[in-house]
């Protein structure tokens, strides 16, 4: 069953007051009762089940998994890392700025492919009934032949990129090379990883291998989890940390000169909280201007749309 996303705005609320409640010393169940408002009366039900497993004693970050469809990626993982280190509240509000963050970039992200889509559909619809009422059948059966194919066609390529895991490596993959934008992708990943990976090292809960594949969960892109993965495997074969990542990840020369200081100090979390902080900063400072850019090329690419379906509509009734 499909289930609508929770909005990240209302995810970052979620976030930062169930962090203040859990560092005000407020048990786990307590806290969601407390927090769980910001989340819309619609999941109160949902909650509800959640605090009475945290209260049979499950952690929270599995207890969620019941919202693991509406929530994004990178949420969950998170939570659960808080589990494994106990800083569920520091990681909370880690979550809450990065849901703010994300919040406008995700809203002009879908208007960008809901407007220019909603457009087209609607005057698709508008020449199909022309067609049906002032022309002949023949006509309007191929112009509806067009139209199944079309969109039948678009629907057949996004499920296939959704439901095939190499198709989805592949466009990932194309992605991280688009000029500007795939920086974009590439650090929002970076920031992510680094962040859950320098949480787990000051924690020493698990091998380091274990740290890098963990918190390799949190990317969006499967190109750079599949990266993430095989420094896994390399440090599993003996490679050091900072080897085994640079030679996985697209990394700058600045970042690969804090992993060098970091593994020479021994100060590895040090070094990976500096990327994460810097790799955010650049994130946040491009995604400024790519909401301003796509926000005026939707407007113009809408205009323009409306003025050529307008005239196609004008040729098919005159």
């Amino acid at each position: 069953m499909l289930e609508n996303p929770i909005p990240l705005d209302k995810l970052a609320s979620f976030s930062e007051n169930l962090a203040r409640c859990l560092a005000a010393g407020l048990s786990v169940p307590a806290s969601l009762k407390s927090s769980g408002f910001a989340l819309g009366p619609h999941l109160s039900s949902r909650l509800a089940a959640i605090r009475k497993q945290t209260e049979a004693g499950q952690e929270l970050g599995l207890a969620l998994k019941s919202l693991e469809n509406q929530l994004p990626v990178f949420f969950i993982p998170t939570i659960q890392c808080g589990d494994e280190t106990g800083r569920t509240p520091e990681l909370l509000l880690y979550l809450a700025e990065h849901c703010r963050m994300m919040h406008c970039t995700w809203k002009t992200l879908r208007h960008t492919w809901l407007l220019p889509l909603t457009t087209i559909v609607t005057f698709s619809c508008l020449r199909l009934l022309i067609y049906f009422f002032l022309h002949p059948l023949r006509e309007t059966i191929v112009y509806l032949g067009q139209l199944i194919t079309m969109y039948g066609g678009l629907f057949v390529v996004v499920l296939m990129i959704q439901k095939s895991p190499q198709a989805r490596l592949v466009v990932d993959h194309l992605r991280l090379r688009v000029p500007w934008f795939g920086d974009i992708d590439r650090d929002l990943a970076l920031s992510r990883f680094f962040h859950l990976f320098a949480v787990f090292y000051t924690a020493a809960v698990m091998r380091v291998d274990k740290m890098v594949e963990t918190s390799a969960v949190v990317s969006q892109n499967v190109a750079v989890r599949s990266n993430l993965h095989r420094a896994a495997d390399e440090i599993r074969n003996g490679a050091t940390i900072f080897d085994a990542l640079t030679n996985s990840l697209d990394l700058q020369g600045e970042q690969k000169a804090m992993l060098a200081t970091g593994e020479e100090t021994g100060k590895f979390e040090e070094a990976s909280s500096h990327i994460a902080r810097t790799t955010e900063d650049s994130v946040k400072s491009r995604l400024n201007i790519f909401n301003q850019i796509v926000r005026k090329a939707i407007f113009i690419f809408i205009v323009l749309a409306i003025l050529s379906n307008i005239f196609s509509l004008a040729v098919l009734l005159f």
